[in-house]
């Protein structure tokens, strides 16, 4: 379901989850517990809010005994954070459990009035006829399917419509036209081994290894000797080896100092130009992006040559290079419709077949005009004969 859909945010309910199933148990890579909540005494139930990793989320503390979460997730298009709630009511027919559940949802709506709420879930109520909002069944008692249509008229709800599935219990679909703030990448220490004092390193860890030698002994534990041997190699990697933090804007390696000290001209100038919007700052910009463009593309043809110049030696440079811009995937990628993600090469066609003839104005058949044909052509002995005599000699010399 993930792979088809590539879900950013998912309101989970009946988990089924305890204390003892750890979050990458159940959860690929890229998505996280924004937050969760599962039964003390139970492995049934249980409700989650799951988003992808990079999203920004955090999670809303509700004083309830009900099964129910909330997370906060900022979004670039509002100014104010988005509110999403996942709640589980079980089939029972406890009153009091919905009344709880219901106050918690008003106090939830009364502490972000100016906020976008999205609540999901599995409330348990076929009595309810949503589209006429009336109490039509009779398998739970009526004061509870009653509070559920109130509170969502009251917090002015609007029902989303599922998909039809397989089973009764439908996956509801929705795509929001917004952007939640996603969390960058997080700076990485990277150590410059070409770089490193290899004599430095072989005397230290010469030093250390005698003392740390004179200080074991049978009876020290494992641990001890394996945190102190730890230690010994880290300090001296840290001492003698260079290092640097990774950054996102310039992984390009013909990326030097140069380029860099570039680029943040050039974002100074633009951030200058928008505050004053003078055409002096205008003009000063464009022009620190035209030299930073110059100087990159110098740059990197300085690289290539480099890399391609260097006859007998090793072409482990110039591979590795190949191999960081080489694709693992090739053709069209999946492609989105109605809401599903789609990667047979089949439902691909398909897709752009329907964007392609949906350019075109489809005529109806219908109205189409149909004016009298011309009659057929006969033609006869007498009338080749009448036509030989109206041609004129003078016209067609021989």
């Amino acid at each position: 379901m993930l792979e088809n859909t590539d879900p950013d945010i998912i309101l989970a309910s009946e988990t089924w989850l305890n204390s003892t199933i750890y979050e990458r148990e159940v959860l690929p890579d890229n998505y996280v517990f924004a937050a969760r909540k599962d039964r003390p005494h139970s492995s049934h139930g249980g409700v989650a809010i799951i988003t992808k990793a990079n999203i920004d989320a955090s999670e809303i503390v509700l004083d309830t005994p009900t099964e129910m979460v909330a997370a906060s997730i900022p979004s670039k298009d509002n100014s104010k954070p988005i509110i999403v709630c996942s709640i589980y009511r079980p089939t029972n027919n406890d009153v009091d459990y919905t009344n709880k559940m219901c106050a918690t949802l008003r106090e939830l709506h009364r502490n972000h009035l100016d906020h976008t709420l999205w609540i999901g879930g599995d409330a348990n109520l076929p009595d309810i006829n949503w589209a006429c909002d009336s109490v039509e069944g009779h398998n739970y008692p009526t004061t509870i399917s009653q509070q559920f249509i109130d509170i969502f008229s009251d917090l002015g709800c609007q029902q989303a419509r599922p998909l039809p599935g397989l089973s009764d219990h439908n996956i509801v679909l929705i795509d929001i036209n917004t952007t939640p703030h996603r969390r960058r990448p997080v700076r990485r220490l990277v150590y410059l081994w070409a770089k490193a004092d290899t004599e430095a390193i072989s005397s230290d860890l010469a030093e250390n290894l005698a003392k740390f030698q004179q200080h074991a002994n049978n009876n020290a534990p494992v641990d001890v000797m394996w945190n102190d041997f730890k230690k010994i190699c880290t300090h001296s990697i840290n001492a003698h080896v260079p290092s640097k933090f990774t950054s996102s804007r310039f992984s390009q390696p013909w990326c030097d100092r140069n380029i860099r000290r570039l680029s943040r001209r050039k974002r100074r100038a633009h951030r200058r130009a928008r505050i004053t919007n003078t055409q002096n700052d205008w003009r000063k910009y464009r022009e620190a992006q035209s030299t930073n463009r110059k100087e990159c593309r110098k740059s990197y043809l300085k690289y290539i040559n480099n890399m391609l110049g260097e006859e007998g030696h090793s072409n482990k440079k110039l591979y590795s290079y190949i191999k960081s811009k080489r694709c693992d995937s090739s053709g069209v990628s999946p492609l989105r419709n109605e809401g599903l993600l789609h990667s047979s090469p089949k439902e691909k066609a398909e897709i752009l077949n329907q964007q392609f003839s949906s350019v075109f104005h489809t005529e109806s058949l219908t109205r189409v005009v149909i004016w009298n044909s011309l009659s057929p052509a006969i033609v006869t002995a007498d009338s080749l004969e009448a036509f030989k005599a109206r041609i004129s000699p003078r016209s067609y010399p021989l």
